[in-house]
């Protein structure tokens, strides 16, 4: 045994040692393609390596993208992983056509013919596994972002007819998409009012 095997079976003990073997036995019998390297380093610096390892596996089975990295850092800050991949699959739907604390703001504009046109808009998406979870509390201030571009496009359109056929939706599905990562659909319907 080298000297830096010795330091490194002192710092990481034996409890550490044997979870670390585990994972890496789990690990390449479900061919996750993680290096002893990356299991060791995580073991080290306090992580689950063998929690770990078994939510890329349900990650994996359910068809969502989970790197060790990302696995990795949701277990040092605190992610209860296993919850987290059971809840990323999962679509969820918000429908809306008014914003604030309140949600008395009716999402509304007018063309530059003078139409009065009202927005109804339709979100479907999944969670994903992201390090820091997604919060409640970034729905209202999506919304509200998806609403505002909503009415820009209103203003700019000549007519109704020239904002439905404006790629707004695309517009907007791209915004949509930096807050939700796994957009699964955005559907935006501009009624006269």
């Amino acid at each position: 045994m080298s000297f830096g095997e010795f330091i490194k079976n002192i710092l990481v003990g034996p409890e550490h040692k044997r979870q670390a073997t585990r994972a890496k036995r789990e690990a390449a019998d479900a061919n996750l393609g993680i290096t002893d390297d990356e299991l060791e380093a995580h073991a080290l610096s306090g992580g689950h390596v063998v929690t770990v390892v078994r939510a890329m596996k349900r990650a994996r089975d359910l068809g969502v993208e989970l790197s060790f990295q990302r696995a990795a850092a949701m277990d040092i800050v605190g992610r209860d992983i296993e919850k987290a991949v059971e809840e990323s699959h999962i679509e969820r739907e918000m429908e809306f056509d008014r914003i604030g604390n309140d949600k008395s703001q009716v999402i509304e504009g007018n063309c530059r013919d003078g139409t009065a046109v009202h927005v109804y808009i339709k979100l479907r998406y999944k969670l994903g596994c992201r390090v820091v979870p997604f919060e409640d509390h970034e729905l209202p201030a999506l919304q509200e972002g998806i609403a505002l571009r909503s009415l820009l496009a209103i203003g700019k359109a000549e007519s109704i007819t020239a904002l439905r056929l404006t790629s707004v939706e695309t517009m907007l599905r791209l915004y949509a998409s930096e807050g939700l990562p796994d957009l699964t659909q955005l559907e935006v319907r501009f009624e006269q009012v």
